[in-house]
């Protein structure tokens, strides 16, 4: 567990941060705001009869225009007003982390029905002169994976179902490093997860392009 988080440190994208920790936050309403004085809020209407819920869409039109025409609230009603504001809920070491978080307890976390802004968000905080999650968050990073090596052959012809169309094809986050593995005789690649297709070394491509070709029965 240790190595994989290390290994999303290492990879992941940090949102432009500086050793972010990264933040999940639910939004939380606030009712009580007087819709006289508050420009960021929203004016409902509450049915103090009935559990103190909120009307209907339909309900909402017809008091909101008798308020208008009149000024009087209704008995059993309140005219009201809310504003959302972001509360803390969890953090992470990484954005994956979060969304995990978020993949098995979403549920618990509110989701109000009407809503000018998602419900739950993931984002990146800084952690400037916090040295204790510094500290812990550079000693993650530290901790390698050993990667797998795997016959230059097999990798080409699994770079060859890469290489198809299809809705994968660009999915990938497999960084191919190319060694001559001078004990054996022959080559052979290294697999390191974190990074897309693009960035393959030049030497690597050359292996792999005649490896492939290999596989296929063509002339190097």
């Amino acid at each position: 567990m240790l190595q994989e988080i290390g290994l999303r440190l290492r990879t992941q994208d940090n949102r432009c941060t500086d050793a972010p920790i990264f933040i999940v936050e639910q939004k939380h309403r606030i009712y009580g705001v007087d819709p006289d004085y508050s420009d960021d809020h929203v004016v409902v209407w509450i049915d103090t009869d009935n559990d103190y819920r909120e009307a209907e869409p339909d309900e909402h039109e017809q008091l909101e225009a008798n308020w208008k025409d009149t000024g009087k609230v209704p008995d059993g009603w309140t005219r009201t007003a809310y504003t959302e504001i972001w509360e803390f809920v969890t953090a992470c070491f990484t954005e994956k982390g979060c969304n995990d978080y978020l993949a098995i307890n979403r549920h618990n976390l509110d989701e109000p029905r009407v809503s000018s802004l998602p419900a739950t968000r993931v984002f990146a905080g800084g952690s400037y002169r916090n040295e204790e999650f510094r500290t812990i968050r550079a000693f993650l990073k530290s901790i390698d994976m050993p990667a797998p090596v795997v016959p230059a052959e097999k990798l080409a012809a699994d770079f060859l179902q890469l290489d198809q169309p299809g809705e994968n094809c660009f999915k990938q986050t497999l960084w191919l490093v190319a060694k001559h593995d001078e004990e054996r005789g022959s080559d052979r690649v290294q697999l390191a997860h974190g990074a897309q297709l693009e960035p393959i070394y030049e030497g690597c491509l050359s292996i792999l392009t005649q490896l492939v070709k290999k596989v296929r029965g063509e002339a190097a």
